[in-house]
């Protein structure tokens, strides 16, 4: 019975903390539209770079993931230490993948991320601010076309958010939690796949290139040819590094 009512006093402490952090967030969603438009600008100034530095770091995980595992389907043989060493270098940099995704992506607006962008976005007024302090930059050597520039990256952005599967980031979000984060006894009731996964790398990428207008000149933006530069190089590291395994396995 003691042991009964101590899980139910953890059960209703955790209820209670999911509930207070849902209302507290649900202020601090509300503050991002009532939040000044001076604020709102400079808010997203100090997040386009972070959040670009983090899509791109995100390609570059999958994109190890990618040529690793390209790598272990074609060149591996029957050494059981090889194949141990290949997939959990691929288990690992996937899962930052995941960590990164769900940083992006998080829905609590006191943290930097795509969610928060796009709130602001929705706000005529932030637009007009941010597309005229664009045009205000002092590399700006075409007004009219850094105005079109910035109006469509702002259109393609709200676009490229629009098309998330947010059932797919359920999904992640769960395995995060459950699989990444926290260690519980609860089991998974759901799983993520490599192709939902891809798909919501895709997702991000595609929305950081959208924002990378307002990175400036001297700011290199997140691309969708990251992933596969890196998977191509990931899977040529592998393969010299498995060269070099079976020459050293040679009697000179």
């Amino acid at each position: 019975m003691k042991i009964r009512a101590h899980g139910s006093s953890l059960c209703f402490l955790a209820v209670a903390r999911k509930r207070i952090r849902k209302f507290l967030n649900i202020c601090i969603s509300n503050r991002f539209s009532d939040m000044a438009v001076e604020e709102a600008i400079s808010w997203l100034e100090r997040a386009f770079p972070r959040l670009n530095s983090l899509a791109f770091r995100t390609a570059v995980s999958f994109g190890l993931w990618a040529g690793a595992n390209q790598f272990m389907k074609e060149k591996m043989g029957d050494d059981r230490a090889e194949w141990d060493i290949v997939a959990g270098y691929r288990s690992d940099v996937v899962l930052m993948a995941v960590i990164r995704i769900y940083a992006l992506l998080d829905s609590d607006f006191s943290k930097v991320s795509y969610q928060g962008v796009n709130r602001l976005l929705k706000r005529d007024e932030v637009v007009e601010a941010l597309v005229k302090k664009s045009i205000a930059r002092p590399d700006v050597l075409f007004p009219e076309r850094t105005e079109a520039e910035a109006r469509s990256a702002i259109v393609g952005f709200r676009a490229e958010y629009a098309k998330i599967d947010w059932k797919v980031h359920g999904r992640l979000v769960h395995f995060r939690n459950l699989g990444v984060a926290h260690l519980t006894y609860e089991e998974f009731s759901t799983r993520l796949t490599y192709n939902e996964l891809e798909t919501l790398v895709g997702a991000i990428v595609r929305i950081a290139e959208r924002l990378s207008v307002f990175l400036g000149p001297d700011v290199p933006a997140a691309k969708r040819e990251d992933v596969e530069n890196y998977a191509e190089t990931a899977a040529d590291v592998w393969r010299t590094a498995k060269r070099q395994f079976d020459a050293d396995d040679e009697i000179p």
